[in-house]
């Protein structure tokens, strides 16, 4: 019977997911509510023009990626968010990646990028980069709350540029994954406009640094081939690293479930974050093939197939919807 219930739920929430979805690939044909909003940003910010095409299909990227998890967070929430929420959103979205190229490329400090926000900057990015920035506060719901944001997820960003060297602890290297991710996931849960209790915040951050975690599991090929030191990547054992990711997973689910939310509306915020993680056990499962065949597990030794997951592969979709389906969510 849970079988049912969960798919009844899966199939109701997926909706809004699939508008999102549809949304984003109009965005890269120039159609739909997301291109909208870049359209009128355009106009707002007429340096945005300026911007490569490679730093706009980030941009692009991130306003998918923020509309995916403002949605999560509804969801759990039961909120309904208003044109100044989602604004807000899509403006950190869009702030993103350019506060990433001017700290990894730029080599830009966090109290750096501060003053070019206070206008004390010669930088050419200085006028978008303070224009981003009011444009956000003008609608973030706690402004406060949102600049402290702001400036952790810099100093989290900066922190990030030690990856590039190969003498990190393993201890240090998941401190710098859980700050990136952690902080990051609450700067966007910050532009709803419901209060981050501190029980909430360990919640999202925690959420953060597993979804970072992801990421890495799954960039292992490019951040080699790009000289960044992960967890993954300095993985000498599939199982020790599989392991890591389920207890991470764990503590996850358990942070959320002592949230005082109803249990519906935590169901169906479980679904939603199994489907994720369930992609990162996909993953994992092809290194453990390699390892397997290899008898040892070493990254750097490997091939581009071995270490690049195909998420497009109708069987590992199957496998990563039935594993959702099955799943008792307390």
């Amino acid at each position: 019977m849970y079988r049912f219930i969960n798919f009844l739920l899966l199939a109701r929430i997926s909706l809004a997911f699939l508008e999102i979805y549809v949304a984003y690939r109009r965005l890269n044909n120039k159609k739909g509510y997301l291109f909208q909003f870049w359209n009128q940003s355009q106009q707002q910010l007429k340096t945005l023009a300026n911007l490569g095409g490679p730093l706009q299909k980030r941009i692009f990227h991130y306003l998918f990626a923020n509309s995916l998890t403002s949605q999560w967070f509804c969801t759990l929430l039961n909120h309904k968010p208003s044109p100044a929420e989602l604004e807000a959103g899509y403006y950190i979205a869009m702030a993103t990646p350019i506060a990433d190229y001017l700290v990894d490329h730029e080599k830009l400090s966090a109290s750096e990028i501060h003053q070019m926000i206070a206008q004390q900057s010669t930088h050419p990015w200085q006028v978008l980069t303070q224009e981003l920035y009011q444009h956000t506060m003008d609608r973030h719901p706690f402004p406060e709350v949102g600049r402290k944001l702001i400036h952790l997820t810099l100093e989290a960003q900066q922190e990030s540029l030690q990856q590039h060297h190969d003498d990190l602890s393993i201890k240090k290297l998941k401190n710098i994954t859980w700050a990136k991710g952690g902080y990051a996931l609450l700067l966007y849960r910050s532009a709803l406009n419901r209060p981050i209790s501190p029980e909430e915040w360990d919640a999202v951050y925690q959420l953060g640094g597993l979804m970072q975690l992801h990421n890495d599991i799954f960039d292992l090929f490019r951040d080699l081939h790009e000289g960044i030191m992960t967890l993954p990547s300095q993985t000498t054992s599939i199982r020790d690293l599989s392991q890591l990711f389920i207890e991470e997973i764990e503590k996850t689910f358990a942070l959320f479930h002592r949230l005082p939310f109803s249990t519906y509306q935590k169901r169906k915020f479980f679904l939603l974050l199994n489907l994720a993680v369930e992609t990162g056990h996909q993953c994992l499962n092809q290194y453990a093939k390699v390892d397997a065949k290899h008898g040892e597990f070493i990254p750097k030794n490997l091939s581009r197939k071995e270490l690049v997951c195909d998420m497009e592969d109708l069987r590992k979709i199957s496998k990563i919807i039935f594993a959702t389906l099955n799943k008792k969510y307390k």
